[in-house]
């Protein structure tokens, strides 16, 4: 049976395996636990997750921030992935509806994603669950 959960501080090791494997990525690992223990901390920064078994299956990581001229609250999500071996079964979707749900209970009024424009697994899955495409403007200040 897979469940849609968030991330807890005992995950976090799971979570780093996930996160290499899947980005293909190479991370600190003494840093990589320092930050993200202090950022699940701070209450703002969300790590969902589906899992198998204790074995985590896709994962998307939230930031939740205010803005206070509109009082409202938004989402960013990122490393929005699914495990290799996992791909093209719907778990994508199915971790985006969940968080959409999610964050809905939270009072979050949208969500932002940004991927690729070479990540069209990506952006099906999105657009399987509503998200629209929009335009961006980026700089690189390093």
């Amino acid at each position: 049976m897979i469940k849609f959960e968030e991330l807890t501080l005992e995950d976090i090791d799971k979570f780093y395996n996930f996160m290499v494997n899947t980005f293909d990525i190479k991370i600190n690992y003494e840093k990589y636990k320092y930050k993200v223990i202090n950022l699940l901390k701070e209450g703002n920064f969300k790590i969902l997750v589906l899992k198998q078994e204790q074995i985590i299956l896709a994962s998307d990581v939230i930031y939740i921030h205010y803005d206070p001229f509109q009082d409202m609250s938004f989402a960013t999500l990122w490393y929005f992935g699914v495990k290799k071996d996992m791909r093209g079964k719907g778990l994508g979707s199915i971790l985006l509806d969940n968080t959409k749900e999610y964050l809905k209970k939270q009072n979050i009024v949208s969500i932002r994603l940004t991927t690729q424009k070479t990540n069209i697994a990506c952006q099906k899955a999105s657009e399987k669950s509503g998200f629209e495409q929009k335009f961006a403007y980026k700089i690189s200040l390093v």
